[in-house]
């Protein structure tokens, strides 16, 4: 099984490619544009893409919806 870990930057993306059967890994340091990371994708072949999550703060930056808080609970950014 081949494995891709991305860690996604706003600019630069590091990939981890890790072959479960030889046990082999590289790392490439990639551009984050789509047509960048669309060839990484139809130019390898993966069978798993990990990556990590996005924090909550990031996601309301971005403008991404912001979720309710529930009744009695403030976040950081509710207190603002």
């Amino acid at each position: 099984m081949n494995i891709l870990a991305l860690d996604l930057g706003k600019f630069n993306t590091t990939c981890c490619f890790f072959d479960t059967d030889t046990q082999e890994h590289s790392f490439w340091n990639a551009a984050t544009t789509r047509s960048y990371l669309t060839s990484v994708f139809r130019n390898n072949d993966i069978d798993l893409v990990v990556t990590q999550g996005i924090p909550l703060v990031q996601r309301v930056r971005s403008g991404a919806s912001r979720p309710h808080a529930s009744r009695g609970s403030r976040t950081r950014l509710d207190a603002r």
